[in-house]
């Protein structure tokens, strides 16, 4: 695996270069990405393509690297919080190849960070790929609460031919209780679904219930 930059080395190296800060910053697991946003939040002309550049150096995500592994997800967290769009398709090729419980954290958080106007890129990354729809619709969930085009759009990924029916479910009460509860009463009589499916999907209706009586204000 081929470094594609050195910049990185220079800065930790040299307390006045213009990124030794970032960094830093970047290279530890001592502070949180807020703190550390808020030292970095003025300088994102320079410090979003240094992000960029950890993000492409491969030699960075192995355990035994200078920061332990733990320097790209920091710059995924930061490039969310710079709403660095440009950097989007490649925390979603993180997201979906890493087993890094740290860099799908990181890349969940990011997402939340973008909000709903990824939705479209998130559904479009997913289009018809049978192992990128789940880990497409665990971030759809982040930022889709009340959204009915996420709402269709996971209610579309139900079918008889696919696994994981039950997390789409769920992921339907949390977005939208009452419209899961009218969606999962039809797909539980459906008898393309085996009966434990179908079984799921009712207890799916239970906690969306519940969700709802939560939700009510009291008196």
């Amino acid at each position: 695996m081929a470094e594609t930059s050195t910049r990185w080395r220079e800065a930790l190296a040299d307390n006045n270069h213009p990124l030794y800060k970032a960094a830093w910053l970047v290279f530890t697991d001592r502070i949180s990405t807020e703190m550390a946003f808020e030292h970095l939040k003025d300088a994102q002309e320079t410090v979003v393509p240094f992000l960029n550049e950890i993000l492409a150096d491969d030699s960075l995500f192995d355990n035994d690297s200078p920061g332990k592994g733990i320097a790209p997800a920091n710059a995924v967290r930061l490039l969310g919080e710079y709403q660095a769009r440009e950097a989007f398709p490649k925390i979603l090729e993180l997201y979906a190849d890493s087993t890094s419980p740290a860099m799908r954290s990181a890349s969940v958080y990011a997402v939340n960070k973008f909000g709903p106007e990824v939705l479209d890129q998130i559904i479009e990354w997913a289009g018809e790929d049978g192992t990128r729809r789940p880990k497409a619709a665990a971030l759809i969930v982040e930022i889709g609460v009340g959204n009915e085009k996420a709402f269709e759009t996971l209610l579309g990924w139900i079918d008889p031919e696919v696994s994981g029916l039950e997390y789409y479910a769920r992921y339907l009460t949390k977005i939208n209780p009452e419209a899961a509860i009218t969606a999962l009463e039809k797909l539980s009589k459906d008898t393309r679904f085996h009966g434990d499916v179908r079984r799921r999907f009712k207890d799916r209706i239970k906690e969306a219930q519940q969700a709802l009586r939560a939700a009510q204000p009291t008196s």
